[in-house]
């Protein structure tokens, strides 16, 4: 049975604390309009550009302990969305089913649901609660009349849906530009979660000043060391990505005199004819890459063993292989190798293995999780 959305107040989170009034002084610098202090109730909306260039200028550079509270204030109430089309969430091209029951139950409606957690070392603010992303609205609307639509008609299809569909969207007249016949897409904002991702300011075509998150996971170029030890908590921006108009959204650290790029091996681990390296890899996670006898290699490859011909020729460049074997009964039999072989990428039943090369030596690779 669906479950149905729980009907609460996510308009508003209360701010307490000794002086919760402070969070506004703290971010008055950002604020369209300057604080009031004759009224009870007035509505403060933080200007983009101001916040999103502060930001900007603080990701690399040492900021002072308050710049350091409004840095972390702005990006606990910073959200990101994406225009997501509507039909492709309500209706299963593949199986060329409906889903509405998936969009007006209650987990669709996490994904509008914007946690909110503000915290402060003195103890003078605190806030903490969900917030609901207005278009949320929208998107039930939308649905319910479709539903509505299709009790009414259980013969309609996707066609007659979509007719319906532009019959209730509404598209501000000053907004319609005369362009070329293109295909009808009809799509509503939602929240988007980011692995990792940058900022990039641009002008519309209308000049203005407009501010765009782009996702990736090839923004760091390697990571600082401190006494000779990578750490992993100072990622490196590439040089090419440091601009005024490119902001990463994750922190990032000085370039320091002592450091590893992402595609540097370092030796982890030697003795004979064992080597293992690891690289930085990516911001979270590393490369493994290990150089060992065959005869150990077979050790560990069970479904090698099981075949008729159990020669390493016969690897591929890529092979896949079940985790529990390769390494609970395979790697970590041996303890003294075993830290230098942190768990892969997939960390279920199969990871991948890249087979480097073959012969009396076996020389692979792999992600870490």
């Amino acid at each position: 049975m669906r479950k149905e959305i729980r009907k609460k107040n996510q308009t508003q989170v209360e701010v307490t604390g000794r002086d919760p009034k402070i969070l506004l002084k703290i971010l008055e610098p950002f604020l369209e309009k300057t604080i009031s202090v004759n009224r009870e109730e007035a509505t403060y909306r933080i200007e983009k550009h101001r916040a999103f260039s502060f930001l900007g200028k603080t990701t690399l550079s040492d900021s002072s302990k308050p710049e350091d509270l409004q840095k972390k204030i702005l990006k606990s109430l910073r959200y990101v969305t994406l225009k997501q089309e509507f039909l492709s969430e309500i209706f299963n091209f593949k199986s060329k089913k409906f889903r509405l029951d998936e969009v007006i139950g209650a987990k669709f409606q996490k994904r509008f649901e914007i946690n909110l957690t503000l915290t402060d070392k003195k103890r003078r603010f605190s806030a903490k609660g969900t917030l609901l992303y207005p278009a949320f609205t929208e998107w039930m609307r939308l649905s319910k009349h479709i539903q509505l639509f299709m009790k009414e008609n259980p013969e309609a299809g996707i066609n007659e849906v979509t007719e319906k569909l532009f019959s209730l969207w509404s598209i501000p007249e000053k907004h319609s530009i005369k362009h070329k016949k293109t295909k009808r897409v009809l799509s509503l904002p939602i929240l988007a979660k980011m692995s990792g991702g940058m900022r990039i300011k641009r002008r519309s075509f209308t000049n203005s000043i407009l501010y765009q998150a782009v996702d990736t996971n090839q923004l760091y170029y390697g990571f600082n060391k401190k006494d000779g030890v990578v750490d992993f908590n100072s990622p490196l921006v590439h040089p090419c990505l440091l601009s005024k108009n490119l902001h990463v959204l994750s922190d990032s650290h000085e370039l320091s005199s002592d450091f590893i790029k992402m595609h540097e091996w370092e030796i982890q681990y030697q003795n004979g004819e064992i080597k293992v390296e690891r690289a930085p890899g990516t911001g979270n996670r590393r490369y493994i890459r290990a150089t060992i006898p065959f005869s150990i290699y077979l050790s560990w490859d069970k479904e090698l063993r099981k075949a008729k011909d159990k020669s390493s020729l016969t690897l591929p460049s890529k092979v896949i292989r079940a985790t529990k074997d390769f390494f609970e009964e395979g790697i970590y039999k041996n303890e003294e190798l075993k830290p230098f072989f942190p768990k892969p990428r997939e960390n279920k039943k199969k990871f991948t293995l890249n087979i480097e090369l073959v012969g009396s030596t076996v020389k692979f690779s792999y992600v870490t999780a």
